[in-house]
């Protein structure tokens, strides 16, 4: 397997709990070859968890951090966010903002 290289500003953070995936390994097996078929196999999915966001920021650099945890474990990732991105994350906020904007002036 080749190895994949990875940026120093951008990082993925796992926490797993063992006793909660050791205890539901047998149901997200056969979770993963539903959903997949013969390549879910060797695999463990769980499609519906209930996460609890812990952070979700970016920083003046552009870096995204977004940190959640759910009954699986604790996950973390830092991304650098390339301008076309910053500027999707951008118009996404404003045409949110419109709404609310849109919203608060029909209840006047």
């Amino acid at each position: 397997m080749e190895a994949l290289a990875v940026d120093e500003e951008e990082n993925m953070y796992i926490n797993l709990n063992k006793p909660f995936l050791e205890k539901t390994k047998v149901k997200a097996n056969e979770e993963a070859t539903a959903e997949l078929g013969e390549d879910g196999k060797e695999n463990l999915l769980y499609p519906e968890t209930k996460d609890n966001i812990e952070e979700f920021s970016i920083d003046e650099n552009g870096k995204l951090n977004i940190a959640f945890s759910n009954e699986l474990g604790y996950f973390s990732i830092e991304y650098i966010l390339d301008m076309e991105d910053f500027e999707q994350v951008i118009s996404t906020v404003i045409k949110k903002m419109n709404k609310i904007k849109t919203l608060i002036e029909s209840i006047k």
